[in-house]
């Protein structure tokens, strides 16, 4: 290996005019640790500046300087990658960029980075496509653990008055990227920090950039490999370029599973045979995954020295997962301003008919008024809500939105929470209204 190929794989982020430059220099016969001892000597240290919070003591952690030191906090989830990649295929990946965007933060003067060891949890595995909610190689969490395990550590951190915290975890579920947006809103609400999951961070020029390679390398989504999200020829040429070891040789003779949307990935995700991926991994290959990692990590890194000098995270271009109408409405936003919508609409509702108590009050107690019918109908609505709330209380859960999630800064997606409290309370206060009535009118007509 050459010198300076062996100075890249250090230090990809590196200026490639430097690293030419090292090769017009580099004497024939040198060697290479002498001339990488010359040129490191001449270079900011980067691994000076960036720690790991699991080889620190108490003293080494509070003498960090809070508002000049970014946490990364890298995940990966443990997901099916069918027969020929591993298990834990996203989690090398984040590794990976993970490094490179820390070493892009320690080169900056005055700048330091915390490093946390990897958390292997995600959640909603691919297999969940097709229905099978159990396979193997996939050891998933429910949304609402993915969200409470980054809210507490952003809130321990954000207790010690840590600031800039960087999330690389990807993996392209809507509930699990809906979880860590989530646990990033709660500490910029309770903390005034600052938490990104640069995997959500994409700007056009780089899907320009990526679907360019892919048609060169024969990945176009119109062929072959079609709409692949998972552990296809796109995916597998990552792992060529980060884990070689870790790829079954077998990919090259793998049936291709092609589908052009999310329906088509549904209906292969049923089948009985399903093998754990979609797409077609026979055609990987490991310069385009070279270059997609390379590209990733780069905009990844330079994001997170644009956020660090004040731009807003929220207000950077968005990577979004979009096959259809449908799908794109029920993960997008309009879903939840739907949501909003209704649930104004139902409150506008109860509350008129609060306002009408006194009505109520009146009415039951006039002499004759009490009938079965007249009872009927003014329990059942109660008790059709109350009964509606209830199952609305004991299906978020499942859904990923537990009655814990009042601690999180207001959203659109609990107001279904928030109707659910209220209806039962406006439903008990007529309940107990209807009760007094009853009494009061019985003691009338005696």
């Amino acid at each position: 290996m050459l010198a300076s190929d062996a100075l890249q794989r250090s230090s990809p982020l590196l200026p490639e005019s430097f690293m030419r430059s090292v090769s017009r220099l580099q004497p024939p016969g040198l060697p290479i640790l002498v001339l990488l001892f010359c040129i490191a000597a001449g270079l900011p240290s980067a691994s000076a500046q960036i720690y790991h919070v699991q080889e620190m003591n108490t003293t080494q952690i509070q003498s960090l300087d809070r508002l000049h030191t970014a946490v990364i906090l890298v995940g990966g989830i443990l997901e099916e990658h069918g027969p020929y990649l591993p298990s834990y295929t996203d989690g090398y990946v984040n590794e990976f960029i993970a490094e490179q965007v820390a070493r892009a933060i320690a080169m900056r003067p005055g700048w330091t980075v915390l490093m946390f060891p990897s958390i292997p949890l995600g959640s909603s595995g691919a297999n969940g496509i097709g229905g099978k909610l159990r396979f193997p190689g996939t050891y998933d969490v429910r949304e609402s653990t993915l969200r409470a395990v980054f809210i507490d550590i952003a809130s321990d951190l954000g207790d010690q008055g840590f600031r800039w915290i960087f999330v690389l975890h990807l993996h392209g579920a809507p509930q699990h990227r809906r979880a860590l947006d989530q646990a990033a809103n709660y500490f910029r609400a309770s903390n005034g920090g600052h938490m990104v999951n640069l995997w959500e961070i994409w700007p056009p020029e780089m899907s320009e950039h990526l679907s360019t390679l892919k048609s060169a390398q024969d990945l176009d989504p119109s062929g072959e490999e079609g709409f692949s999200i998972h552990a296809g020829g796109y995916e597998a040429s990552r792992i060529l370029s980060l884990r070689p070891d870790l790829v079954d040789p077998g990919y090259k003779q793998a049936r291709p599973l092609t589908g052009r949307n999310f329906g088509d990935l549904m209906r292969i995700g049923k089948s009985q045979d399903w093998p754990g991926y979609f797409g077609s991994p026979r055609l990987a290959s490991k310069e385009f995954g070279d270059e997609w990692m390379r590209s990733v990590a780069k905009t990844d890194a330079e994001y997170a020295l644009k956020i660090l000098d004040g731009l807003d995270e929220r207000s950077a271009p968005q990577w979004t997962l979009t096959s259809g109408f449908f799908l794109g409405f029920l993960f997008g936003p309009g879903f939840l301003w739907l949501t909003f919508a209704l649930t104004l609409l139902w409150l506008f509702l109860v509350a008129r008919s609060a306002f009408r108590f006194s009505h109520w009050h009146q009415a039951l107690r006039e002499r004759g008024r009490w009938t079965v019918k007249s009872l009927f109908r003014d329990l059942s609505p109660l008790l059709l809500a109350v009964l509606a709330s209830l199952f609305v209380l004991g299906a978020l859960p499942a859904l990923g939105f537990p009655v814990s999630m009042l601690r999180v800064a207001p959203d659109v997606s609990y107001t279904l929470l928030l109707l659910a409290c209220f209806t039962i309370l406006v439903a008990f206060a007529k309940l107990s209204i209807i009760a007094v009535a009853f009494v009061k009118g019985k003691k009338a007509l005696a």
